[in-house]
């Protein structure tokens, strides 16, 4: 199975857990860079980001080209924003249609996932694109180390038993 890791990351926890994930499901990474990012994580960038999902900000992105076709299962990975899924996630969905695949969706936050799972599940049209979510998962920063490699661990668990069917 040719598996696709797709995600955002802005202060770099996102990408951590992608690569952790990439080793689980020994697939490629694309990392998603808009033309005109936030710069670096603090406060004021966090509300501007905020402020961008409000709008439905559709931010230009230098590296989007990819067939969806080559792949069988494609993993979207995105830190919570104002209680939903990051503009640029926003803008790979739009330009990339997904049918018929095999979905593993993941966020990580310090407060809590919102809406981002429902709201992926709408944009990406998990009904009417015969695509099929194995698994969501959302890791919460407030956690200690343990408790967090715990609950990582658990979700690859989780994930290498529904591969292994």
């Amino acid at each position: 199975m040719k598996s696709l890791i797709v995600y955002y990351s802005h202060s770099g926890v996102t990408e951590s857990l992608s690569k952790e994930l990439q080793s689980v499901i020994n697939a490629e990474l694309l990392k998603l860079e808009p033309e005109h990012d936030l710069g670096t994580p603090g406060f004021f960038n966090y509300i501007k980001g905020g402020w961008q999902v409000v709008q439905k900000h559709l931010p230009k992105l230098t590296n989007k080209d990819v067939n969806l076709d080559n792949y069988d299962l494609i993993a979207i990975g995105t830190p919570v924003w104002f209680g939903c899924y990051t503009p640029a996630i926003r803008s790979f969905l739009k330009d990339n249609q997904i049918k018929n695949k095999k979905l593993i969706l993941f966020c990580t936050h310090r407060g809590g996932p919102g809406r981002t799972f429902a709201a992926l599940e709408k944009a990406i049209g998990i009904d009417e694109n015969g695509n099929q979510i194995i698994s969501e998962f959302n890791l919460n920063g407030k956690y200690s180390s343990d408790e967090k490699a715990r609950f990582i661990q658990e979700w690859f668990a989780e994930i290498r038993n529904y591969l292994a069917r």
